[in-house]
């Protein structure tokens, strides 16, 4: 058991450009670069870090895009005073039965991956050792993720993946069948039909329109479809029903974030496979364990990624992926393909064949550069 008093917090709102062009989907436009915020926590001199990605279509926060730094502190602060003044444990950030609004899932997240971090470098010893567990897989295969570009931009995306090894990919799409059939056809062809294509609407159909949204699916070969509508949108219900009677497989999205909403999924049997996200679900632990629960009820799982995380996340999430028992995809380890310069003092992009390894030592798996932290900043918040 590891414990460790806190002795300093400071948060980093960051803007690290993409060399990928802006990627847009249904939910958002253009966006061109990284805009996480860093939490850089202290022990004795030892320092650990966590990230927190906000996206208001995701986790129903009300972040504000200029002032991301100023909102994460009030989170940080409520959720890290029961922790000051005492020897705490890296679980003591996110315990088994914490109510968390869904707005702070984010931060839950940053909090508990400083702690976790700081914890390993403080006692020498790396994540798995302090999780208690071994990597169930030792590496994965990495999905690509095409953003809602013009067809030739998709292509071009989805071929510079496949020259890395990648062999399955989720296409972003929007509201309209036919914009929609043009750009599965172009990456359908360019990807072969052995490639395993699935998509992502990001709740931008409209439930009316689900016949001629999965009849373009079908004509590219496409049966997995992630948050086809928005999560309350009328009619839905029936319309999951009927796709589900075609054979579609749907991934609950962002429909999906805490215990409450898997209960309401369980219920309504029509999403039979969830998208983790580690930002949007609140951390690893909340992850693991919210993994295991819907395994219970028959239900499976995919770990997703939020756009332009750095390497913090994508750290995390290759441990995530080691140690969920199944997943049918895994997103995330972009780093190679979406920034020029990174925080880390290594690539935590995938390997040359499509695939991600476990990390072994240093926290949990990567360390991060002070003075690159410092230099990608737009605002710093120190807290204490």
């Amino acid at each position: 058991m590891t414990r460790l008093r806190i002795d300093s917090a400071e948060l980093y709102a960051l803007k690290i450009p993409f060399v990928m062009p802006p990627m847009s989907h249904s939910a958002h436009k253009d966006r061109g670069a990284c805009d996480s915020v860093v939490l850089l926590l202290s022990s004795a001199g030892v320092f650990g870090h966590g990230e927190a990605v906000f996206r208001d279509y995701v986790s129903r926060s009300s972040a504000r895009e200029k002032d991301l730094a100023a909102h994460a502190a009030d989170i940080v602060r409520r959720m890290i005073d029961p922790l000051l003044g005492r020897d705490v444990e890296w679980r003591d950030a996110a315990p088994e039965g914490r109510d968390v609004d869904p707005s702070d899932l984010p931060v839950l997240c940053a909090l508990e991956t400083a702690l976790l971090d700081l914890a390993c470098r403080h006692s020498g010893r790396d994540a798995y050792e302090l999780l208690g567990r071994e990597p169930v897989h030792q590496s994965v295969a990495i999905s690509g993720v095409i953003p809602m570009y013009a067809p030739d931009v998709a292509v071009r995306t989805l071929v510079q993946f496949a020259q890395l090894g990648v062999r399955a990919f989720k296409i972003k799409l929007g509201p309209d069948p036919a914009a929609n059939r043009t750009v599965l056809a172009a990456c359908r062809a360019a990807a072969g039909e052995q490639a395993d294509l699935r998509v992502d609407a990001n709740g931008a159909w409209k439930p009316g329109d689900v016949e001629a949204h999965l009849d373009t699916c079908a004509s590219a070969g496409v049966t997995a479809v992630e948050q086809p509508f928005p999560v309350e949108a009328a009619g839905a219900d029936g319309a999951l029903h009927r796709g589900v009677e075609r054979g579609f497989l749907f991934i609950a999205d962002e429909g999906f974030l805490s215990e409450q909403d898997l209960d309401r999924i369980s219920r309504a049997g029509t999403y039979r496979l969830l998208n983790f996200r580690l930002a949007k679900n609140g951390g690893l632990t909340r992850v693991l364990r919210l993994a295991r629960t819907a395994a219970d009820r028959g239900i499976g799982h995919q770990l997703g990624c939020m756009v332009g995380e750095t390497a913090i996340l994508s750290a995390l999430g290759r441990i995530a992926a080691s140690l969920l028992p199944a997943p049918r995809w895994v997103e995330g380890s972009y780093d190679r393909i979406l920034y020029a310069q990174h925080l880390a003092d290594r690539d935590l992009g995938f390997g040359p064949d499509g695939t991600a390894s476990v990390i072994r030592g240093a926290g949990i798996g990567c360390t991060i550069s002070e003075q690159q932290l410092a230099r990608f900043a737009v605002s710093r918040v120190k807290l204490f």
